[in-house]
C-alpha cells in the first residue's frame, strides 16, 4: 500500500539520531522535534511533514496546530483520509488518553478499509505547550504497522519538546500562579 497515514503507536525504545531525518515544528520558533527513520521517505509541506516507511504501508503527517485549532484540524484530517478512500469503522473507534515524554496525549483510533482492504487509522494530539502542539495522521495496512512498529515506537520516543517549548511553558506556570494568587 502506498501512503497510509499511520496510527501513532507509543513505545519505549531510544531512537539513535545519527540514521534519522530530524523536524522541528513549528519552522519559526520550533516547540516540538521529532525524527524519522532514515529509510523513511519524509516531506516538508506547509504547517508540517509526512513521511512514508520504506515498504510503503505506513503514512504519517505530523502537523503543527494551535490549541483553538485544534477540532478544526481533526475535521480536515479525517476529510483528508475519506479524500484518500480511507473509511474507518465508526464502531470501532477507541479514544485513549495518556502520556509521552511527558507531554499530553489524546489518541484516537479505527479499525477501517482502502482500496487494498483493512487499514489501521488514528489520529493523534499532543500538547506541547499551553497552546501549542501537534496533531499527528496515521494509517496503515494492519501488517505494515506489524512489519514497522519498531520504527513507529522510535519515532513517537523521538517527540519532544524543544528549550523554547520549556521556556513557554515555565512562562505560562508563573503567569497562572499570579492569577491564582491575585484571585485570592
Amino acid at each position: 500500500m502506498k501512503k497510509y497515514l499511520s496510527a501513532i503507536l507509543l513505545g519505549s525504545a531510544l531512537f539513535s539520531v545519527a540514521s534519522a531525518a530530524d523536524f522541528t515544528l513549528p519552522e519559526k520558533s520550533p516547540v516540538v522535534g521529532f525524527s524519522f527513520p532514515a529509510k523513511w521517505e519524509a516531506e516538508k509541506y506547509d504547517g508540517g511533514v509526512e513521511a512514508t516507511s520504506e515498504d510503503g504501508e505506513v503514512y504519517i503527517a505530523i502537523e503543527n496546530i494551535k490549541k483553538e485549532e485544534v477540532a478544526a484540524s481533526m475535521d480536515e484530517a479525517i476529510k483528508y483520509l475519506k479524500g484518500k478512500g480511507v473509511k474507518a469503522k465508526e464502531e470501532s473507534l477507541k479514544t485513549t488518553e495518556g502520556k509521552l515524554n511527558g507531554l499530553d496525549v489524546v489518541n484516537l483510533s479505527w479499525d477501517g478499509t482502502d482500496k487494498d482492504g483493512a487499514c489501521k487509522i488514528s489520529v493523534v494530539v499532543i500538547g506541547v505547550t499551553a497552546d501549542k502542539g501537534i496533531l499527528v495522521i496515521y494509517w496503515a495496512s494492519p501488517e505494515g504497522e506489524k512489519k514497522n512498529q519498531a520504527d513507529l515506537t522510535k519515532l513517537m520516543d523521538s517527540i519532544k519538546p524543544t528549550a523554547k517549548a520549556d521556556k513557554e511553558e515555565k512562562k505560562e506556570e508563573k503567569k497562572e500562579d499570579k492569577e491564582e494568587k491575585e484571585d485570592k
